[in-house]
């Protein structure tokens, strides 16, 4: 049974690794893989259904929709592994000094943390996007701004746990300096809740979307039918 279970977790691994690289390596060269001119207009070709020409249809301005998804990519893949990658290793940084120190740098860190969690975030952000000004980067900052605090408080929590642990004093004993300890000790034991924290849940985020997707195609459909119901080329 363990064999088992060890062999599908393996298989998961893989396929969605698989599935990971292959969306960063089309948000790298998303520009060469568009059949289309994501921002060429076409108005004469506006709207068209999905044909073997578009495989996605054509927005109002003619646009392919399908280049337009895999440019979009680029932004919006790059720029959250951009945010994830900044708000780990920040918060993360300082949930352990803070965890390790133990002291006053403790204190004053979790205050301006709270500081930070009292503000709605969303409005924070975008009150921060506005001083900053618009751009992708701009945005990456506002958030890694308001997001780093949950990432500190669960490095602070899990290096508190293993500040007086057994195997740390060993690792003392032996003449590790902190640096190391932290590094070749605390890190790694720390590391696996972090990263569930920063890749978990995607339901929370593709459930509203299917649920949007699914509003918006029946919505559509039904103004379809309607149309085509009330059209006197149909014989009413």
């Amino acid at each position: 049974m363990r064999k088992h279970v060890e062999k599908n977790n393996k298989i998961r691994l893989i396929l969605f690794s698989s599935l990971a690289v292959l969306l960063v390596l089309i948000a790298i060269f998303g520009e060469h893989l568009c059949p289309y001119d994501p921002y060429l207009q076409d108005l004469r070709n506006a709207k068209a259904a999905p044909s073997l020409a578009h495989i996605f249809g054509t927005d109002r301005y003619g646009r392919d929709m399908l280049s337009r998804l895999i440019i979009g990519a680029k932004a919006s893949i790059l720029s959250t592994l951009l945010l994830v990658s900044v708000i780990t290793i920040i918060g993360t940084s300082i949930g352990i000094i803070c965890g390790w120190s133990g002291n006053r740098l403790d204190t004053i860190l979790m205050r301006i943390s709270d500081i930070f969690l009292a503000f709605p975030g969303l409005v924070f952000a975008l009150a921060l996007a506005a001083v900053l000004g618009g751009g992708i980067h701009n945005a990456v900052i506002a958030l890694a701004v308001i997001s780093w605090p949950k990432y500190a408080r669960i490095a602070r929590s899990q290096t508190l746990s293993q500040k007086d642990s057994l195997y740390l004093d060993a690792a003392r004993i032996s003449g590790c300096s902190t640096f190391t300890l932290i590094m070749r000790h605390i890190l790694p034991n720390i590391f696996g809740p972090i990263l569930v924290t920063a890749t978990t849940q995607p339901w929370v985020t593709l459930s509203p979307g299917f649920a949007i997707f699914l509003s918006v195609a029946v919505f559509n459909l039904l103004g379809d039918s309607i149309r085509d119901w009330l059209d006197p080329k149909n014989g009413r």
